[in-house]
């Protein structure tokens, strides 16, 4: 079963501000202006990562692998990735990694969800 966030929005009452966060599937009360949406965001998966030494220095490799992203309705998006890098560790490894970026782009694909319901 689907799990959902409870979400007080606006002028929310005091039951609906108690119910803040909580994980429920219906509004509480008539004419409730709050809001139930997703919690979640999307899953990484990284499969057949590899490694290969491409230069001539010591550390001169090519890196690659599979992304794949699950979407909180449960399409899956994937991509290859491939990136080049001299570096002798991963704590050596400047910026956000390319496996980083291409989930967060793949991710931002991901089919949306209808607005979230709003009541009255």
């Amino acid at each position: 079963m689907d799990e959902y966030m409870f979400e007080a929005t606006g002028d929310a009452c005091d039951v609906c501000q108690a119910l803040d966060g909580t994980n429920c599937t219906t509004l509480p009360h008539p004419n409730c202006q709050c809001q139930i949406v997703r919690p979640y965001g999307c899953e990484t998966e990284v499969d057949d990562l590899s490694a290969t030494h491409i230069g001539p220095g010591e550390y001169d490799y090519a890196f690659g692998g599979e992304v794949t992203v699950i979407c909180p309705d449960g399409t899956e998006l994937g991509m290859s990735v491939a990136w080049r890098a001299n570096v002798q560790n991963v704590e050596d490894f400047d910026g956000e990694s390319p496996i980083d970026t291409a989930a967060d782009e793949l991710c931002a694909q991901c089919p949306q969800d209808e607005p979230p319901f709003l009541c009255c």
